[in-house]
């Protein structure tokens, strides 16, 4: 069997299937071997760049952990592990797709442009249900194509399109953009409605489980609140921002985002601990001078 013909999610799946010791070791051999190749040419591309150099041992550090944290992986999926067994084929699926994307097939750019846009949907249609006022002025189908255009046209200018790596993050920044905008509508509509705006004193609904309310749906925050979420988000330090703009707003996974920044899982992890920290402390300070 011709192992290079077969595609990243073809390979884990027959890891975990098969039973012969021979052919797990020939399976877990190739995808080491295609992890390795692609953290090499990261490698390449760090060194080609201008960076800080202390930045830079960083990140070339982080990728020498990613090959062992990505070979634990493999272990423990083999061992039986069912959650690393589920990251193992999540993580394969996502790389063959970015994969597809960098050697120029379009439909993998049309397949990330429907997951950005099925995320967009749900933060919008959240966002309209939050105020009636201003569901009546704004159509959630107008809203969500009129983004989805943005995106598009963003995406062939900047020439993330064909760059398939750089195309999430651009989607991330069009999503957040667009909720900018519905939140400035949402004032607009509550003073058409109420003749004034919401006062930000007093309130008592920020707390450590902010960000899950605003994901969640599940307590709609005021537009001031939101407008002070989104204001702490783009304050974040660099790589809290990418791993949080990729998690929040564009709605991937830690293993989907591992393969996308480079990083291991616990860093993905501790970025994310540290932006939601720093967010919610953001508010409370906020709210706190008011």
């Amino acid at each position: 069997m011709d192992l290079s013909k077969l595609t990243y999610p073809q390979l884990a799946e027959r890891l975990l299937e098969t039973t012969n010791s021979d052919e797990r070791t020939r399976f877990e051999g190739e995808l080491i071997q295609r992890e390795s190749e692609r953290i090499d040419r990261v490698h390449e591309r760090l060194l080609e760049g201008e960076k800080d150099p202390e930045k830079l041992e960083e990140e070339l550090r982080e990728l020498e952990k990613r090959k062992i944290d990505y070979e634990d992986l493999l272990t423990n999926a083999i061992e039986g592990e069912p959650q690393a067994r589920v990251q193992l084929i999540d993580r394969a699926a996502y790389t063959h797709l970015l994969k597809r994307g960098t050697q120029g097939d379009v439909t993998a750019y049309h397949e990330l442009l429907t997951r950005a846009w099925a995320r967009l949907q749900i933060m919008v249609q959240m966002k309209l249900r939050q105020n009636p006022g201003l569901h009546r002025w704004e159509q959630t189908d107008d809203v969500l194509q009129e983004a989805a255009l943005k995106l598009d046209k963003a995406a062939k200018k900047s020439g993330a399109a064909d760059k398939i790596h750089s195309f999430m993050g651009l989607a991330a920044t069009t999503i957040k953009n667009t909720l900018y905008d519905l939140n400035s509508r949402h004032f607009e509509a509550q003073k058409r409605d109420a003749g004034k705006n919401e006062s930000a004193s007093g309130d008592s609904r920020v707390g450590g489980g902010v960000l899950e309310s605003i994901a969640a749906g599940s307590e709609p925050l005021p537009p001031h609140i939101f407008d002070l979420f989104l204001n702490a988000v783009d304050k974040l330090p660099e790589e809290e921002e990418e791993v949080f703009h990729l998690s929040y707003f564009v709605g991937l996974t830690q293993t989907e985002i591992c393969v996308e920044t480079h990083k291991t899982r616990a860093k993905v992890q501790k970025l994310l601990y540290q932006a939601r920290d720093l967010i919610v402390k953001s508010i409370k300070r906020s709210l706190d001078d008011s």
